[in-house]
């Protein structure tokens, strides 16, 4: 990566709505005494809006970079990407996400993304729209898209499908089933709950369960062909050693 490159993706090249309001909260000395004085939080948050923010941002850019590279030298072929008001956008759009999350793991997924987009060269819009997904989801959202693409296929009353439940059932028919809360015994059942509608508001699970049985909605789940997209695209295996 040229340091042109970098320069592109330097967080001080270009100042989003926050980042302006950072630089005028460091200048307003009456407003950062107010902050100040909140008792127990006030100077940690005074520390970060003023400055320690801006490094924050910083090396999570770094850490991004260094992942990208790795991403981008794993290519049996290296790819010529000329600049692009597309890639421009993308790389925009990137930036602003990774600079908001602290998941090492979620800045993994982006340089995945990058390098895909690079390496196959396909529809930018596609890439956007998995950027603007991915920045909206937890670590959490992704385990469990990844937990129902793993899921054996089932029996009746599910038979073919690779669907999966959020609780344990006592039911018979139902004890051969995947159950979330099993697979992911850290994370609080309400959260996967929360988690599990999210995914289905956005089309990348479907609930399986109304109809079927006396399940009611919102318990027996199954990836969606959109989930399965999203996951391809996300996805080491999706691009390395792929065609242009």
């Amino acid at each position: 990566m040229t340091d042109s490159d970098r320069q592109l993706l330097s967080p001080k090249t270009h100042h989003s709505k926050p980042d302006a309001a950072l630089i005028a909260y460091s200048s307003n000395h009456w407003l950062r005494a107010m902050v100040q004085a909140v008792p127990y939080v006030g100077g940690s948050i005074d520390t970060l809006l003023a400055g320690a923010g801006e490094k924050l941002e910083s090396e999570r850019v770094q850490d991004f970079l260094e992942k990208l590279d790795e991403e981008l030298n794993r290519l049996t072929t290296r790819p010529s990407t000329l600049p692009s008001e597309e890639l421009y956008d993308l790389t925009i759009t990137i930036i602003e996400k990774i600079t908001r999350t602290r998941s090492a793991g979620k800045r993994k997924r982006f340089a995945i993304l990058m390098a895909r987009q690079i390496q196959r060269n396909v529809r930018w819009d596609e890439s956007e729209v998995v950027a603007r997904l991915l920045g909206e989801m937890t670590d959490l959202h992704i385990l469990v898209l990844n937990e129902a693409a793993a899921a054996p296929v089932c029996k009746k009353p599910f038979a073919g499908l690779q669907a999966f439940q959020l609780l344990q059932h006592n039911r018979q028919s139902l004890s051969e089933i995947v159950t979330l809360t099993t697979r992911l015994p850290d994370s609080d059942p309400q959260h996967l709950q929360l988690v599990c509608a999210e995914l289905v508001g956005r089309g990348l699970l479907h609930d399986e369960g109304v109809g079927r049985l006396d399940t009611s909605a919102m318990e027996i789940f199954v990836l969606t062909d959109f989930g399965r997209w999203f996951l391809d695209w996300i996805s080491e295996a999706s691009y390395i050693n792929s065609p242009k």
